[in-house]
């Protein structure tokens, strides 16, 4: 799913230790956005952003999120 980080999908009893705070918000989530049923290409830049650490705080939860229309910028470089 190109809309999720690299390895970020798992059953919910087998989420990694200290990453149990993601049941929480994706319940949340669930219940307004998409349902995401057919596999679409990565975003531009998606790439980039693999690995990189401290993006939930930049989640946003608008209820206006719609894939494909989205821009991925690249992540700032120290």
């Amino acid at each position: 799913m190109a809309e999720c980080p690299v390895d970020a999908i798992f059953p919910g009893m087998d989420v990694p230790a200290g990453q149990e705070h993601y049941l929480a918000i994706n319940a949340e989530l669930a219940k307004s956005w998409p349902v995401i049923a057919a596999k679409v290409a990565a975003l531009e830049g998606a790439d980039r952003w693999d690995g990189v650490p401290g993006k939930l705080r930049l989640l946003d939860r608008s209820d206006g999120f719609h894939p494909g229309n989205a821009a991925v910028s690249a992540p700032r470089t120290r």
